[in-house]
């Protein structure tokens, strides 16, 4: 059996779009993935920074208020990574730290929720952020395909240590960008699902997959800044929900998880 899970990255300076879109990216994205969450049982997580949370508070409260419900039934699990997406091996470690800290404290506050596991920002990682993020999350979470790559050999995508040189390790739970890059051709119909079901058979061997942890952003809103932009249908946030049944219906394959269930 495939054991699967996703998360969902939300940034309200996706794109660097500008600011007075972004109630329409509220409307367009944060809410259809609210409403997947709420009224359905597929064990999907949110991410976004202290600064995405502070820019959907200012123009939609409400969205704050139902997102605090839905963690505290535990419908939502919520992943943090700071308060702005801080590239860690570029910057001071006192840097990394303040951003943590700063990003907790909003999440505490708005949410009243005091996030386990982190995503690691832009997906950037080094070893020197492994005491950093020890100190104040239970894991954290970056993409598997690039790290087997940077490594030189394989290894499975399932839940391990990472370590320092100083004996520092911390829990990591592997995110997949050609996962989620399918997961996006699918929504776009750039693949069909014949061809989405292969791909998940090929990775049965696997026992883990994360099947998306990438931008919420992308679905049912264009920011129409690049001509490069795939043409948008208004059936996005549809076809992702038919994507999660085909999970649920398929029980003796497949595997909806938390990152708690993922992580145990």
């Amino acid at each position: 059996m495939l054991k699967v899970y996703s998360l969902f990255h939300l940034n309200t300076s996706f794109s660097s779009i500008e600011y007075e879109k972004i109630p329409q990216l509220i409307k367009n994205c944060y809410w259809p993935l609210l409403k997947l969450i709420e009224k359905n049982d597929f064990k999907i997580a949110i991410e976004c920074s202290g600064k995405t949370l502070e820019d959907i508070k200012n123009f939609d409260v409400s969205w704050i208020i139902k997102l605090k419900q839905l963690i505290k039934l535990k419908k939502c699990e919520f992943i943090g990574s700071g308060y702005n997406q801080v590239i860690g091996p570029l910057v001071p470690p006192e840097i990394s730290i303040k951003n943590i800290i700063f990003g907790n404290k909003i999440y505490k506050k708005f949410l009243n929720y005091s996030p386990d596991y982190a995503l690691i920002n832009e997906q950037a990682f080094s070893k020197s952020l492994i005491k950093i993020y020890k100190k104040y999350f239970k894991a954290i979470i970056f993409d598997w395909s690039n790290a087997k790559q940077s490594t030189k050999k394989y290894f499975k995508p399932e839940p391990c240590l990472v370590s320092d040189d100083y004996k520092n390790s911390i829990p990591v739970i592997w995110g997949n960008s050609v996962a989620f890059q399918k997961f996006q051709r699918l929504v776009f119909e750039e693949i069909d699902f014949t061809n989405y079901q292969k791909y998940l058979h090929q990775n049965k061997k696997n026992k883990y997959l994360c099947i998306y942890s990438n931008d919420a952003e992308i679905f049912g809103f264009r920011p129409k800044r690049f001509h490069t932009e795939s043409k948008m249908s208004h059936q996005e946030w549809i076809k992702i929900k038919k994507i999660y049944n085909f999970f649920l219906k398929n029980k003796k394959q497949y595997k909806l998880c938390n990152f708690k269930d993922i992580l145990s």
